[in-house]
């Protein structure tokens, strides 16, 4: 790996972002979730928002995922319900609305997917079906998640920008889905969700 060798003699005051070299990470924010989410409907909702006030110019920023999903309704049914999660972001005041976020994801299933801005189709995870093999598989997570991603936009330094996690079941009529909580609720079993994003320097 290559060194950066600071040529000044003597460094006073804080080391602002404008003296270190691309590819620095300015800063790092963090959030978790212990509560969960009931997908109820066929609405893209809003799991997690992060928000983060650039320190710098036209940054990349690294965002990382983690949640499980758990499968709620009868332990031994098969249920032809799909689900997708997605990540966007808005500049400004935050939005529980999908369509007023830019997607950061770029993959495009067609089984199941969240409609950003612009009309963009995007989930950077999708599955159809599920089912129950036993009396106990609704405490058991269905899959843990783990997504990371990156987006560059082109904004300056002391903006705010949100940082939004979605997801998206096909069924307005019934819930099926636990995101980070099991079937007995997240105080009694579950897993705990994160969000982090990274900003980069350009």
């Amino acid at each position: 790996m290559a060194l950066t060798k600071i040529t000044n003699k003597s460094i006073s005051g804080a080391l602002v972002s404008t003296n270190m070299p691309t590819g620095s990470v300015l800063q790092t924010v963090f959030q978790q979730d212990e509560t969960g989410l009931t997908l109820n409907g066929a609405t893209a909702t809003r799991f997690m928002n992060l928000p983060i006030t650039t320190k710098a110019a036209n940054s990349t920023f690294l965002v990382r995922f983690s949640a499980a999903i758990y499968g709620i309704q009868d332990n031994t049914t098969q249920h032809d319900k799909d689900i997708c999660a997605a990540i966007g972001y808005k500049i400004g005041t935050a939005s529980t609305t999908a369509t007023d976020h830019t997607a950061i994801t770029t993959y495009d299933p067609t089984r199941e997917r969240i409609t950003f801005a612009n009309s963009e189709h995007r989930a950077f995870y999708s599955h159809d079906a599920y089912a129950h093999g036993n009396a106990y598989g609704k405490f058991i997570p269905l899959v843990e998640l783990y997504n990371e991603d990156t987006f560059a936009p082109s904004q300056a330094a002391g903006t705010v920008i949100n940082v939004a996690v979605f997801f998206q079941q096909d069924d307005s009529g019934a819930t099926y889905y636990n995101i980070g909580d099991s079937v007995s609720g997240e105080a009694d079993s579950g897993k705990v969700s994160t969000l982090t994003v990274m900003e980069i320097k350009a």
